[in-house]
């Protein structure tokens, strides 16, 4: 049980289920980030950054909505396996920067014009999702701390009430942690006496 943890806690597994969670919605809503690309720029290379902008760039509101609530469902993955702000921040940032720094560099060699002209407004989109995704995963993990609990903070919570509860032998005085029909040391019937 502990190994199938550690794998679902793995940074690696985590980073590619976010990316196949975002490929899974990219794809399977056909939603496109359409690119001018400068004039004879292999179609290789055209793929390869038109792959890259359909994570996080968009045109209008709807697309812009569609961006940040795959965002949002990514995040959730590293908020829940590791429950953590910090290691959630660091899983989908790292993503997030990895397929920004691939699709700039690409972009910027490839279709040096497209990108001269467009840099400034496609880089503030970027990094407004950027501010987005790391406010966000500061604030899940504490959210969900508050709704599902850990098995460690669950047994704790138990023994906090285990060792709340505290019952007296009305005869001799010892001390008991649940409601004995008898004390066990004096031998005398203790439940239905009054003050119990």
């Amino acid at each position: 049980m502990t190994d199938l943890r550690k794998i679902t806690q793995s940074k690696i597994v985590i980073l590619l289920c976010q990316f196949a969670l975002l490929s899974g919605f990219i794809y399977g809503f056909g939603r496109f980030f359409t690119i001018q690309f400068d004039g004879g720029i292999h179609p290789v290379q055209q793929f390869a950054i038109q792959f890259l902008a359909n994570y996080f760039l968009f045109e209008g509101t709807e697309e812009l909505i569609f961006v940040y609530f795959i965002w949002t469902i990514a995040l959730l993955i590293p908020v829940f396996a590791f429950q953590n702000s910090r290691k959630a921040l660091f899983s989908v940032l790292t993503l997030f920067i990895l397929l920004n720094f691939f699709f700039y560099v690409f972009l910027s060699r490839y279709s040096p014009l497209y990108y001269s002209g467009r840099s400034q407004e496609l880089i503030t989109k970027t990094a407004f999702l950027g501010v987005y995704i790391s406010i966000l995963s500061a604030c899940f993990p504490q959210i969900t701390k508050r709704f599902f609990k850990s098995k460690e903070d669950q047994i704790k919570d138990l023994q906090k009430i285990d060792f709340k509860e505290t019952y007296r032998c009305p005869h001799c005085g010892t001390e008991f942690k649940s409601l004995p029909l008898y004390c066990y040391n004096c031998l005398e019937k203790i439940v239905g006496k009054k003050g119990l």
